[in-house]
């Protein structure tokens, strides 16, 4: 959840309607589970709605190495 968050942040930065991408998806609440093919799909509507090719380089900068669990 931490990467879509991350991408949340990113969105709200730039003004856009967060209900487009996200719905009423409560981000926030811990006890929140998403399919791997829903994060994905809100990712992929971030993009096509913003249309900056550089999206997962800005999103990517944001993140601190910790937010990777053990890969980090």
């Amino acid at each position: 959840m931490a990467y879509l968050r991350q991408l949340r942040e990113w969105r709200a930065e730039r003004g856009v309607d967060l209900l487009q991408v996200f719905g009423h998806a409560q981000l926030d609440q811990p006890q929140l589970r998403l399919r791997a093919d829903e994060a994905v799909a809100m990712m992929l509507r971030t993009l096509q709605l913003s249309g900056d090719p550089a999206l997962g380089i800005d999103v990517g900068m944001r993140m601190r190495p910790t937010l990777h669990g053990c890969l980090g």
